[in-house]
């Protein structure tokens, strides 16, 4: 499925495709969806209901039908102002992840509060910020990259 162009919709008895607007495209690929069974699961955030698709439905798995928020997951440096170390993690929810880290219910950092958020990095693919993630943690070369990007952060 490609996002770069303008969804349209094939008219069979005029032999012709019209332009849809993007809202209503993604109301009639969540038909469709309901309709084979794919709908993976429904998560509520405040007010409205989120309703995800499995990838191997050609849909991305954050990509949300009738005009919600999409999902997205983000990968953080968080410095801590007690020893000037970083953490690096992954969440769907930045901010409540940031706030469980301050108030001591993460036990990789309750020793280390209190904490800031200096870097994040946000996508729309899980396997993408857990890869970006695991890349950051593992491999010295791309956290010392990152380190050069933000260095006027860390020193605050």
């Amino acid at each position: 499925m490609s996002f770069g162009k303008t969804p349209q919709a094939w008219n069979s008895d005029a032999n012709t495709a019209r332009v849809l607007p993007r809202r209503q495209y993604f109301q009639i690929i969540l038909k469709m969806a309901k309709k084979a069974g794919t709908i993976k699961k429904q998560i509520c955030r405040g007010s409205s209901v989120v309703e995800r698709m499995p990838e191997e439905h050609g849909v991305a798995s954050s990509i949300l039908a009738l005009g919600t928020t999409p999902i997205m997951f983000y990968v953080y440096v968080l410095k801590s102002l007690n020893d000037d170390l970083g953490y690096i993690g992954s969440t769907s929810d930045l901010r409540r992840r940031v706030a469980d880290h301050n108030s001591g219910l993460v036990e990789s950092t309750r020793a280390r509060r209190p904490l800031q958020l200096v870097y994040y990095e946000a996508y729309m693919s899980e396997k993408d910020a857990r890869r970006r993630e695991s890349n950051l943690k593992l491999k010295s070369r791309a956290y010392a990259q990152l380190r050069k990007r933000i260095i006027d952060s860390l020193k605050t």
